[in-house]
């Protein structure tokens, strides 16, 4: 456990050096050891790590090396999983309950940012309690919580909550 220990802890080093954040999956990190680990102790490092694979290649000199690499998908991904935590956010800052749905409303001037949300809409509300996630400009509905904010530089989204 120790040796997980200080892996994750290599890794999350690395991610902050080249400022990676966590919630931005990896597609791998490769692990300069033999001896692979089991596979509960795996699934541990992947979920800490935010990487998909775990690869162990004895010839490395390095004990961890992350693949920073980030194509289509991966950022994607990423875009979700930040929405997903600016939801869970403002679920916070509006008081509602841990079970409680409620409705979401977005809007983006950003193509990829449309695309995303299409794409991960499902998810976007099974993981966050949302009863609808509709793409709509702002109006005059009261909402109880809104934010306007950046998924990454230049992806701008508004989102609000509310309750019926």
């Amino acid at each position: 456990m120790e040796e997980v220990q200080n892996i994750v802890t290599l890794g999350l080093a690395q991610r902050k050096e080249k400022q990676i954040k966590v919630r931005q999956p990896l597609r791998s990190v490769y692990l300069g050891l033999s001896n692979e680990f089991p596979k509960d102790l795996e699934v541990l490092m992947k979920g800490e790590l935010n990487v998909k694979e775990i690869v162990y290649d004895k010839g490395q000199k390095e004990l961890v090396v992350l693949n920073t690499e980030l194509d289509e998908a991966l950022i994607h991904e990423g875009y979700a999983r930040e929405l997903m935590r600016q939801i869970q956010d403002m679920r916070k800052e509006a008081k509602y309950r841990l079970d409680e749905k409620v409705f979401g409303q977005w809007h983006s001037e950003n193509e990829e940012v449309n695309l995303v949300l299409k794409s991960w809409e499902g998810q976007i509300k099974d993981e966050t309690l949302l009863k609808n996630l509709e793409n709509y400009p702002k109006d005059n509905k009261n909402y109880d919580v809104e934010k306007e904010f950046e998924l990454s530089p230049g992806k701008k989204i508004w989102l609000g909550l509310w309750q019926k």
